[in-house]
């Protein structure tokens, strides 16, 4: 059901994808830095609905102490981040827009750097400004593995964002990733969350046409019921 509030002229599923691909797209575009990094691009084509309020350079600057700290982290390269990690550097530091090392590698499925970050105490409920959590970036994406170490550490799995108060599992039926939704379901993620538009997991799937998403959602609402 789409918002009067939003007048938002799109069908569901365009919306429904756009909101999981702008998570993934708002933080690529961020922290893309001049070494020419590139995220993993699994999620969606959509078009990102907001423009970031940040530049990227802005948003990791070179001069920020931890931009190298970060740019490891969102690259997947384990031994500068854990040098990093030895020589005392704040493993809950963030950047700009509030993200911190653990959701840039959660955000490409950097499962080891998780772990590593995860063992030196990282903050695996940190929210960002939009109210995202290291879960939901690792949602957005094909990474069970790193969506598993998450919840391992007690991660909150249904923790909604400021925005649109999607939960991880919102994002990752919306996004199509059945291994994500059947993991998050495995731990008793709930399935009747509702958007600010009204929308649950089951509408954006089926509206995205992700029919073995919604095949493991109706099975768990049956098995609930």
């Amino acid at each position: 059901m789409l918002s009067e509030r939003r007048k938002d002229n799109r069908s569901g599923a365009e919306r429904g994808h756009a909101v999981a691909d702008q998570c993934r797209a708002l933080l690529a575009l961020a922290m893309i830095l001049a070494s020419g990094c590139h995220k993993n691009k699994e999620s969606g084509v959509s078009p990102m609905r907001n423009q970031p309020t940040n530049s990227p350079s802005q948003a990791a600057s070179p001069k920020q102490p931890e931009a190298s700290f970060f740019e490891a982290a969102f690259k997947g390269e384990l031994e500068p981040v854990v040098m990093a990690c030895q020589d005392g550097v704040n493993v809950d530091a963030c950047d700009a827009e509030g993200r911190t090392a653990l959701m840039l590698a959660s955000f490409n499925g950097h499962e080891e750097i998780v772990q590593q970050l995860l063992k030196r105490g990282a903050g695996v409920d940190a929210r960002d400004k939009q109210g995202r959590t290291a879960l939901m970036y690792a949602s957005t994406g094909p990474f069970p593995g790193t969506v598993q170490a998450l919840i391992e550490q007690g991660a909150k799995l249904d923790v909604v964002d400021n925005h649109e108060k999607w939960s991880p599992l919102m994002f990752a039926a919306a996004e199509g990733h059945a291994d994500v939704v059947r993991l998050l379901l495995k731990h008793d993620a709930a399935t009747d969350l509702i958007d600010k538009d009204g929308d649950t997991a089951l509408s954006f799937a089926t509206q995205n046409h992700h029919d073995e998403v919604v095949a493991l959602l109706k099975q768990t609402s049956v098995s609930s019921d």
